[in-house]
């Protein structure tokens, strides 16, 4: 995908009227950022999901795709740890049970099979335009954390590696990244890639108003973005 592509997928967005990019043209547009993503897979059934699963190898993290959620842990539509075809059957049904219960008239477009990250630290980077500063970047401890604790930190972009390098050592949880108790030091190197990737990104693609990569798992080796969303300007 090139960057006039990602441009009129953002462009045929905004004239369909749907604010959000969907989960493909979102992996899409990571990737040409070279921003690595989970090991993933789309299904449509629940046989599907029992294929794709296998594929991936067990355990998995499986979500509903829909236009209509835009957090998937408010709605209940994500599933983690699943083990076997009976979890999955399972997780299907009750997956779909609890987004219908959240949304009435809610859009079902399948289901995302991920793989599951058991290791490494869970921080987010976000990108939002602020009326005063414009584009913005964030980062900081991701997962539940970034609502529990609000440990963040903000520059306004473009950002260089010193930039990146500031806004992570200003985050309270930093210490979590050079090891503690027994964990491994994770690999910042790879974290600040991420940053200058999407100060890059949102240099480019103004038409992006929020973005959100969380979680990222930061590891001892690299760094993966396991959910991610891209609101469009109206």
């Amino acid at each position: 995908m090139s960057l006039q592509e990602i441009k009129a997928t953002m462009a045929k967005c905004r004239e369909t009227g749907q604010r959000f990019v969907s989960n493909a043209e979102v992996k899409k547009i990571l990737s040409y950022y070279n921003i690595q993503i989970v090991h993933e897979g789309v299904a449509q059934s629940v046989n599907e999901v029992k294929k794709v699963s296998e594929s991936i190898g067990y355990p998995v993290a499986l979500k509903i795709i829909s236009p209509d959620i835009a957090h998937k842990t408010e709605a209940q539509a994500v599933k983690l740890n699943l083990r076997g075809p009976r979890e999955i059957e399972e997780a299907c049904s009750d997956l779909l049970a609890k987004v219908q219960a959240y949304k009435s008239g809610v859009r079902v477009e399948g289901y995302l099979v991920q793989e599951m990250v058991e290791d490494g630290i869970e921080t987010i980077i976000g990108l939002h335009t602020d009326p005063t500063f414009g584009p913005v970047i964030m980062f900081g401890l991701g997962g539940i954390w970034v609502e529990l604790l609000q440990d963040v930190s903000f520059r306004a972009i473009p950002i260089d590696w010193l930039d990146g390098m500031d806004m992570v050592e200003e985050v309270k949880g930093s210490r979590l990244f050079k090891g503690f108790r027994g964990k491994p030091p994770v690999d910042l190197k790879a974290i600040y890639e991420i940053l200058l990737s999407v100060s890059r990104l949102g240099m480019e693609l103004r038409e992006i108003r929020e973005m959100d990569l969380n979680p990222v798992f930061l590891r001892e080796k690299g760094a993966v973005v396991a959910d991610s969303r891209i609101l469009i300007n109206d």
